[in-house]
C-alpha cells in the first residue's frame, strides 16, 4: 500500500514518522523515540526498542538491472563493518526468468535495518509524466520500500509502499508484487535523482526465522507518455551514507484497533496529531465514467486507491471534487476505489465500480450503430451471463439452447432494435407457474419479455398466457411467430384488471405470475419468489424488485401511509444497498411481477372490479389477501427490470395513467380501517418499511455465519432465527463488514438485514447512524464486546445489551495451559479471564449454553450478573439408517478451534495404536475444516483424513461410533449434540459431556483413559442392542431438550429480564 510522507510539524527528536493501517514507523534520537507513544482511541501504544539502524550499502552496482558483487553492512554507531549476502540470479529458484534478480539475505532480521540504493548519475528529462517501477518480494521479514524525489539535490517528495506478505517471490510474476512510483516534471531546467531504500523493520512476518530474504526484479523507468524505457543509457545505483540524526528506527503496532479515529504522538517534547478523529461523509455525486464526482462534509487532503494503490491524492474543500480515473484503469473492467486520509489508515468511501472502455453512450451506440453492439458492463449483463451459464450447467433442451443468441440480441439491442423471429417454448403439462403477461400494442416490449423468459433461467416449470387486449399494431400475428404460449385476444380492450382476471381461468399452474409486458424478468426470479413460500409461513403474496433499466432502484416492496397514500421504497435508490435487500413482510408488492397460489387468487376472486380498469388493483390485491390472514413479502432476490410508463405513461392527468388518481378514494374508503393506524406520510420509510413486526434486535459478531465450517456459526444462525420466531426484526452487523457470497445472501433470503460494506464503512459509523432504532443488541464473543460496548451504550441509547459469551474463554485457555504446563499460556489465561468478566459485569444480561460455566461466572462476579440459558436448536432428521452398512469411528470438526486439532492428535497417538488397525469397524474418520498439515499427516491405512463435508449427515450416517475426546475446551460441544441426534452412537470424554446433560450408559458412554476408549468402542462394536439403546435415547434426548420450542422458551425468558414483553407467543 503506497503512501507519501505527510509534512507535520514532529516533535523534537522526531525526524519522520510514517503511519500504516497496523503500524507505525519512527525515525529519530533513541531516547526520545523510546520514551514516546501513540495514542489512539484512548489506548496507548509504545514505540518497541528494535535497537540501531544498519546502513547496508550496496556497492559496484553498475546499471538498473541490479548487478553487484557485494554488499557490506555498517552500523551506524559503531561504524563496524559486518558482512551480508547478496547475489542477483544465484538462487535459480528465486530468480524470474529474463529479468535479474536482486536476491538479498537478511541477516540480522531481528534488528531494524535500512537498505540504500542511491543513484551515482542525476537524470534530466523533459517536461511530462514518469514511472518508476519493478517486482518486489519478501521472504519470512517485514520490508517497506521508500523513494525519495530530488530535484537539484533537494527532497521534493516521498513515497513509500510496504511489500505485501502475499508476495513471496519465485520463477513466476504472479508471485511478485508490481511496485509503481508516478512522479511529474514541470521545470525542464532541474536535475532529478531517485534515492530507493529498503526498510526492514525488525518484525517477522512468520515464527520461521530461516532465510529471510527480500527480492527485486525487473526494474524500469519509462516515459507515461511514450512508454519507452529511459534506463537504457544506465541509470546507476550505488553505495551512499546516512546523514543527520535519524540513528534510531522503531516500530508501534496498531493492528488492534478496529476502528481509529484519531492518533496522537506524544513525546517528552511535545504532542502532535498526527491523525485527527472527526467523522466526516464522502459521496459520490456522479459517475462520469472517466470522471468521478465527490463530495465532502469536511474539508482535507485525501488518498485515492484504485485496486489498492495509490492513484492521486486530493484536495476537498467547500465545492464538489472531480477526480479524473487514469486511462489505465478504463479497460471495461471492474476495480476497488477507496478514498482515505492521507495516511491510507481511515476509509471514508469505498466501492467497486465498472470504468467503461467505451465512452459513447448506450442508448448512441443502439441509436447509431448496428447489431451486434458492444457489451455494456452492467448488473444487467451479468444477470444475463449467468442465465447462460445455468443453462449450460442445467443441459437445457437443444431447442433452447439454439435460441439463446438470438434472445441475448434481441435483448442487448433495445426496443428500437426488435426484429421479429420465431421463438419456441418448451411444451409443459404441468407448470409449477403459469406466467400472465398483458399486452397493447408495443409489441416491441412484448417480443423482448419473451427473449427474456426464455433466456432466464429457473428450475421451476411454468407456462406463459399473453393477453392480447384489442391491440392494432403487429401484436395481432405475434402468435404466428411463438410456439407453446397461450394468446388470448380481447377484441375490445378490457385493460389490466379484467385481462389478468380471464387469463387466471384458464391458468393451469399452481401458482400465478403477474408479469408486466415492458419487463425483463433475470435468473431465477420465478424461484425466488417461490422459495419464499418455502422459508416463510402464511405467506400469500410475494412481490420481486424492480429495478430501472439504469440501474437505479424502482421499488423494494411498497408502503402505504396513514394518509392511505402508497409509497414505492428505495425508488431512485441503489438497488444493492443492504436495506433493500432481505426479504421481509411488507404492505404491498406491484403487480408488475407478483406471485400467488391459484387457489387463493380464486378464493379472493381476483383483481377487484370495484377498480377496473386499472391502477391501485395490487394494492388492493394485497390487503384482500391480508385480510385473509396472510402476509406479502418481498423477495429481494427475484429481480425484474421494469420500463416504466411504456405501455401506459407516467402523466396522471392523462391517458390510462389518471386511473391512479379516481382510483385512490376508492381504495381509502375500503380500507381506511387497515391503514389508520400505518405511519405519518413520509415519515422516515427506511423505519417505516418493516411490516409486521414487533421490535428490531442488532446482532453483533466478528464475522457472518457460516454454518458448514463451524458449529459456533450454526448456533448463530438459530439464535438469530429464535429472535425472528417471537416477532423482532434482525439486523446482522460482522465487525468485518466483509460481503461473504452465499453466506450473506442466505442470511438476507432468511428475512435478516445484513450490513456490508460500502454501504458502511465501519461498525462505529453504522452505530451512529442507526442505533438508536434497536430495543436488544445481541452480541457474541467477548472479543468482539470488548471493543464495542462502550460505543453501543452511546450510540443506541434505547437498547439492552444481551451478551452470548458462546464459551469461556478464559476457561478453555486454562484447561490447554495445564494440559501444557506452560506458565506464558497461564498467564494469557489470568488476562483474558480479567477481560471477559469486565465485559460480562458491564451487560444486562449473560447467555451461557453451559450450566457449568453459570456456576464459575457468578463465582467470580458474586452473582452481580444475571445468567441464563443460551438456547441451543439442534435439527434431528426424520429417519436414521440402520447399523447394517455402517462402519468405523468418526468425529468432525472446525480444525481452527484447537480443542478439536489438540482431541484429535491425542486420540491418534494414544488409542488409535491400541486399537486393532486391520479391522475396519475401528478405522478413524475425521472430517471438517480448516484442516492443517499437522492432522493431515495423520492419513494412514487407519486414520483416514476426509477433510471438509458439505452435508453433515454424511460424517454421522455412514459410521457406527462418534467420538468427541475433547482434553481442553468449554461452552457447549454441537458436535456431540449433533451426533447424537442424528441417531450414531457416541463416546466422549468427560470435558466433551460438560454441561449438555449426557448420563453415561445411558445417551452415550463416558471415557477418560485410553483403555477405557478401547472397552467403549469393543461394547458398542459387539453389542447391537447396546447400540440400538444408545441411538434411540440419544435422539429423544434432543428432541426433548434441544427443539426449536424450548429455544424459545430460553429466548423468551431473556426478553422477559430485559423488559421486552412483547412478542409473539
Amino acid at each position: 500500500m503506497l503512501h507519501q510522507r505527510s509534512k507535520l510539524s514532529l516533535p523534537a527528536g522526531f525526524d519522520r514518522i510514517i503511519l500504516y493501517p497496523d503500524c507505525a514507523f519512527a525515525w529519530g534520537d533513541k531516547k526520545i523515540v523510546a520514551d514516546s507513544c501513540l495514542s489512539i482511541n484512548g489506548n496507548i501504544y509504545k514505540f518497541s526498542e528494535s535497537g540501531e539502524c544498519k546502513e547496508l550499502a550496496i556497492e559496484q552496482a553498475h546499471d538498473i538491472a541490479f548487478k553487484l558483487s557485494e554488499v557490506s553492512a555498517r552500523d551506524i554507531v559503531s561504524r563496524e563493518v559486518a558482512k551480508v549476502t547478496a547475489f542477483v540470479n544465484k538462487l535459480e529458484d528465486w530468480s524470474l526468468p529474463d529479468s535479474n534478480t536482486l536476491q538479498i539475505l537478511v541477516n540480522d532480521s531481528h534488528r531494524s535495518m535500512e537498505i540504500q540504493i542511491l543513484p551515482l548519475t542525476t537524470i534530466s528529462m523533459q517536461p511530462g509524466k514518469y514511472e518508476l517501477s519493478f517486482l518486489a518480494a519478501t521472504h519470512h521479514c517485514d520490508v517497506t520500500v521508500i523513494l525519495e524525489y530530488l530535484a537539484d539535490g533537494k527532497l521534493v517528495k516521498e513515497d513509500t509502499v510496504r511489500i505485501e506478505a502475499s508476495f513471496i517471490g519465485g520463477r513466476v510474476r504472479e508471485k511478485y508484487q508490481e511496485i509503481v512510483f508516478n512522479t511529474e516534471v514541470a521545470d525542464p531546467g532541474v536535475t532529478y535523482q531517485f534515492r530507493m531504500k529498503l526498510i526492514s523493520s525488525g518484525q517477522l512476518i512468520d515464527s520461521n526465522p530461516k532465510n529471510p530474504f527480500i527480492f527485486l526484479a525487473d526494474l524500469k523507468f519509462c516515459s507515461r507518455n511514450s512508454g519507452t524505457n529511459l534506463a537504457s543509457g544506465g541509470l546507476e545505483f550505488g553505495f551512499a551514507k546516512i546523514t543527520g540524526k535519524s540513528n534510531f528506527i522503531s516500530t508501534a503496532p496498531i493492528s488492534s484497533e478496529a476502528n481509529v479515529n484519531g492518533i496522537h504522538l506524544r513525546s517528552p517534547s511535545g504532542e502532535v496529531c498526527l491523525l485527527d478523529s472527526k467523522s466526516l461523509k464522502i459521496s459520490m455525486l456522479e459517475n462520469q465514467g472517466h470522471t468521478l464526482i465527490f463530495s465532502s462534509d469536511s474539508p482535507g487532503i485525501f488518498s485515492v486507491f484504485i485496486n489498492n494503490r495509490l492513484s492521486t491524492k486530493v484536495s476537498f474543500g467547500d465545492a464538489p471534487c472531480s477526480i479524473k480515473l487514469p486511462n489505465e484503469f478504463l479497460t471495461g473492467e471492474m476495480v476497488f476505489l477507496k478514498i482515505c486520509d492521507e495516511w491510507g489508515i481511515r476509509t471514508f468511501f469505498q466501492d467497486y465500480i465498472v470504468l467503461p472502455k467505451i465512452l459513447t453512450p448506450h442508448e448512441v451506440m443502439l441509436r447509431e450503430s448496428r447489431p451486434p453492439f458492444p457489451s455494456v458492463p452492467s448488473a444487467i449483463e451479468n444477470f444475463r451471463y449467468k442465465s447462460l451459464k445455468e443453462h449450460l450447467k442445467a443441459g437445457s433442451d437443444k431447442e433452447i439452447l439454439d435460441q439463446l443468441p438470438w434472445a441475448l440480441q434481441v435483448l442487448e439491442g433495445g426496443y428500437e432494435n426488435v426484429q421479429i423471429k420465431p421463438l419456441s417454448f418448451p411444451k409443459v403439462d404441468q407448470p409449477d407457474v403459469s406466467i400472465i403477461i398483458p399486452a397493447h400494442n408495443k409489441v416491441e416490449a412484448t417480443y423482448t419479455a419473451l427473449c427474456a423468459l426464455l433466456l432466464s433461467y429457473n428450475k421451476s416449470k411454468f407456462e406463459v398466457i399473453v393477453v392480447d387486449d384489442a391491440s392494432d399494431d403487429d401484436t395481432m400475428s405475434l402468435h404466428e411467430y411463438v410456439k407453446n404460449v397461450t394468446f388470448i385476444r380481447n377484441d375490445v380492450s378490457q385493460r389490466f384488471i379484467k385481462s389478468c382476471n380471464a387469463a387466471a381461468k384458464v391458468a393451469s399452474g399452481k401458482f400465478l405470475a403477474l408479469l408486466n409486458n415492458d419487463t425483463e424478468p433475470t435468473c431465477f426470479w420465478i424461484d425466488e419468489l417461490l422459495e419464499v413460500f418455502n422459508r416463510f409461513e402464511d405467506v400469500g403474496l410475494v412481490g420481486s424488485k424492480l429495478i430501472y433499466p439504469d440501474g437505479n432502484l424502482q421499488e423494494a416492496g411498497g408502503i402505504v401511509w396513514k394518509s392511505g397514500n402508497p409509497w414505492n421504497y428505495g425508488k431512485g435508490k441503489n438497488p444493492w444497498d443492504p436495506r433493500f435487500n432481505y426479504a421481509r413482510e411488507v404492505d404491498y408488492v406491484s403487480g408488475a411481477a407478483m406471485l400467488v397460489a391459484k387457489d387463493l387468487w380464486e378464493k379472493l376472486d381476483g383483481l377487484s372490479s370495484y377498480l377496473e380498469p386499472m391502477y391501485f388493483e395490487d394494492t388492493d390485491f394485497a390487503f384482500k389477501v391480508r385480510d385473509a390472514g396472510l402476509k406479502v413479502f418481498f423477495a429481494p432476490f427475484s429481480v425484474v427490470y421494469h420500463h416504466e410508463g411504456l405501455t401506459s405513461g407516467t402523466d396522471l392527468n392523462s391517458g390510462l395513467k389518471s386511473n391512479q388518481l379516481k382510483n385512490a378514494p376508492k381504495f381509502k374508503k375500503k380500507w381506511i380501517q387497515k391503514f389508520r393506524d400505518h405511519p405519518k406520510e413520509g415519515t422516515d420509510p427506511d423505519f417505516a418499511k418493516d411490516s409486521g413486526i414487533l421490535g428490531r434486535v442488532l446482532f453483533l459478531d466478528y464475522a457472518t455465519p457460516r454454518p458448514d465450517l463451524d458449529a459456533g456459526s450454526y448456533a448463530a444462525l438459530q439464535e438469530m432465527s429464535l429472535v425472528q420466531s417471537l416477532g423482532y426484526k434482525v439486523t446482522f452487523l460482522p465487525i468485518n463488514l466483509a460481503h461473504l457470497g452465499e453466506y450473506t445472501s442466505e442470511l438476507e433470503k432468511s428475512g435478516i438485514e445484513t450490513i456490508y460494506s460500502p454501504f458502511a464503512l465501519s461498525v462505529d459509523d453504522f452505530l451512529k447512524s442507526r442505533g438508536e432504532e434497536f430495543d436488544i443488541v445481541y452480541i457474541t464473543r467477548y472479543h468482539v464486546a470488548i471493543d464495542f460496548i462502550r460505543k453501543i451504550r452511546e450510540s443506541c441509547p434505547h437498547a439492552k445489551i444481551l451478551f452470548n459469551n458462546a464459551d469461556l474463554h478464559f476457561l478453555r485457555e486454562l484447561r490447554v495451559a495445564k494440559a501444557k504446563s506452560d506458565p506464558e499460556l497461564l498467564k494469557a489465561a489470568k488476562k483474558t479471564r480479567k477481560e471477559e468478566m469486565s465485559v460480562i459485569e458491564n451487560v444486562d444480561v449473560v447467555f451461557s449454553y453451559n450450566e457449568f460455566e453459570h456456576v464459575v461466572i457468578e463465582s467470580h462476579t458474586n452473582k452481580n450478573v444475571k445468567v441464563l440459558l443460551a438456547p441451543w436448536v439442534v435439527s434431528s432428521p426424520s429417519e436414521v439408517p440402520s447399523l447394517h452398512g455402517r462402519v468405523g469411528l468418526s468425529f468432525v470438526g472446525s480444525y481452527q478451534h484447537y480443542p478439536n486439532e489438540e482431541a484429535v492428535k491425542w486420540f491418534a497417538s494414544e488409542v488409535c495404536p491400541l486399537l486393532n488397525g486391520n479391522r475396519q469397524d475401528t478405522h478413524l474418520h475425521v472430517y471438517g475444516s480448516g484442516m492443517k498439515k499437522g492432522l493431515k499427516d495423520l492419513n494412514s491405512d487407519s486414520i483416514f483424513v476426509e477433510g471438509y463435508v458439505s452435508n453433515i449427515s454424511d460424517a454421522y450416517n455412514k459410521h457406527k461410533i462418534f467420538i468427541a475426546p475433547l482434553i481442553s475446551g468449554a461452552g457447549i460441544k454441537g458436535k456431540v449434540l449433533s451426533a447424537i441426534s442424528h441417531g450414531i452412537p457416541t463416546i466422549v470424554s468427560p470435558i466433551a459431556a460438560e454441561g449438555i446433560g449426557l448420563r453415561d450408559g445411558s445417551e452415550c458412554l463416558i471415557a477418560s483413559s485410553p483403555q477405557e476408549w478401547i472397552n467403549c468402542i469393543n461394547r458398542l462394536n459387539t453389542d447391537e442392542d447396546l447400540w440400538s439403546d444408545l441411538s434411540n435415547a440419544g435422539r429423544k434426548f434432543t428432541l426433548d431438550r434441544y427443539s426449536f420450542e424450548r429455544g424459545r422458551v430460553h429466548m423468551k425468558a431473556a426478553f422477559d429480564y430485559l423488559g421486552c414483553f412483547n412478542y409473539l407467543e
